[in-house]
């Protein structure tokens, strides 16, 4: 098959290296993978009158066209984009889309771009205007969600649930060899963030 995801950028987020993460090993399975990314980012809902938004934008641009993405191993095609858009996607059986503006971008696409699938990372609504998010979540689009409490959020059913799975070269499921320890310590990763929920 020829799969598509469509990223909102590739800086370094648990979101983001999950699905890339995803879409390496469709490629290692043999599916022809393509991850399509903008240089220039989307405007994520807002007025044109944000500066500040346009200033980060701005900088995330040339980060983007000048610094190598060495974080992270690819073996399909990584393709930037100038900025999201139907003619900078190949053709495709699939297309992946992550992120609520891309969605409301390309939920319409012809279907040589492939079925488009709304792959829901998280209930977006700290990413944008309140209203917008929601509005993905209600468009009729096949849509994938990464728990059962953010599928059961969604006002239409997902047809299927992936959860997150550990990454085995950072995490060992082995019991530790010492199990004299007299405190069993637990790591686990921790935002700020009132969305995440960590309190």
């Amino acid at each position: 098959m020829k799969i598509t995801f469509v990223l909102p950028s590739i800086r370094l987020y648990g979101g983001i290296k999950s699905t890339i993460t995803m879409a390496d090993e469709l490629s290692k399975l043999g599916h022809d993978v393509s991850l399509v990314y903008p240089l220039l980012p989307g405007r994520d809902g807002l007025p044109w009158w944000n500066l500040r938004r346009y200033a980060v934008q701005t900088i995330r641009f040339f980060q983007n066209w000048l610094l190598p993405n060495l974080w992270f191993q690819f073996s399909g095609h990584l393709i930037a984009a100038p900025w999201l858009s139907a003619r900078f996607l190949p053709p495709a059986d699939f297309l992946i889309l992550t992120w609520w503006s891309d969605v409301i971008e390309l939920h319409n696409i012809a279907s040589d771009r492939g079925y488009p699938i709304h792959f829901v990372r998280s209930y977006e609504t700290w990413g944008g205007p309140d209203t917008q998010v929601k509005k993905t979540y209600t468009l009729p689009l096949t849509k994938i969600a990464t728990s059962q409490t953010l599928a059961n959020r969604l006002p239409i059913k997902p047809a299927a649930i992936i959860a997150n799975g550990l990454d085995h070269n950072f995490f060992s499921l082995a019991p530790a060899a010492d199990t004299q320890l007299p405190i069993c310590r637990i790591g686990v990763l921790y935002r700020q963030q009132d969305w995440k929920r960590m309190d």
